[in-house]
């Protein structure tokens, strides 16, 4: 998921986290987390306090990156 800007998104307008002062986000990119069998464990997940596109070269980055997390938190399981 994607969001260039949260402000401009009627879905995240009203958001305490982008309405905060203290946090306001307004840029959003994430990846899911997904387990081997397909269950989604969690989400990778970028955010800014400006607004952002983001290019596909980036957006791949960013789902190679969501496999590597996945890797690493089964070899973890394996080993305990």
């Amino acid at each position: 998921m994607i969001i260039p800007d949260t402000l401009a998104d009627e879905r995240f307008a009203t958001n305490p986290l982008v309405t905060s002062a203290e946090l306001s986000v307004r840029f959003y990119a994430g990846a899911p987390l997904l387990a081997p069998t397909g269950e989604a464990i969690g989400t990778l997940c970028i955010v800014d306090r400006v607004p952002h596109q983001i290019s596909l070269q980036q957006v791949e980055a960013l789902q190679t990156l969501s496999r590597v997390v996945v890797r690493q938190l089964e070899n973890r399981r394996k080993l305990n």
